[in-house]
């Protein structure tokens, strides 16, 4: 097999702050940090966007990792947010806290694009699809400071 699901966290209806700040901020950062980026995850549960993403899901994980082989390496990754649908679809979601809200929302998938967003969530891509190969997987950021969902495949 291709690629290799490792581990995933118990699903995203846990979602709560302190499961919200271990995702988004790594250990160490400072509290004036912390703060912002916590308002951030507040934001984003409360987010009606946010939650449209879960409609007619069946199955969420969070914080999933994910091993693919290419040509010459072994690339590693975590999916921040992986949801199955009743059709069976499946969305790989990353969250993204970087940048401005101005030039987020200028035009977004540009943004995403420029950043290698897209690039980045393409080999997740590829690496699930090893694992659910009957599937539609569509691949997408949450962008953080404005609160956005940009489908990028």
């Amino acid at each position: 097999m291709r690629a290799a699901i490792i581990s995933s966290v118990p699903k995203l209806e846990v979602l709560s702050k302190p499961v919200c700040r271990r995702l988004f901020l790594p250990s160490g950062i400072w509290n004036e940090i912390f703060d912002h980026v916590d308002k951030e995850c507040q934001e984003t549960i409360e987010s009606n966007n946010f939650r449209r993403l879960f409609f007619d899901s069946v199955e969420t994980h969070t914080e999933m990792s994910i091993v693919d082989f290419l040509p010459g390496k072994m690339v590693r990754g975590n999916i921040d947010l992986f949801i199955r649908y009743k059709d069976d679809r499946i969305l790989i979601l990353d969250y993204k806290t970087g940048g401005s809200k101005k030039e987020i929302l200028e035009d977004p998938l540009f943004y995403c694009q420029q950043q290698g967003f897209d690039r980045q969530l393409s080999v997740y891509k590829q690496a699930i699809s090893s694992c659910f190969r009957s599937k539609n997987i569509e691949t997408g950021v949450w962008l953080t400071k404005s609160a956005l969902f940009q489908k990028l495949s």
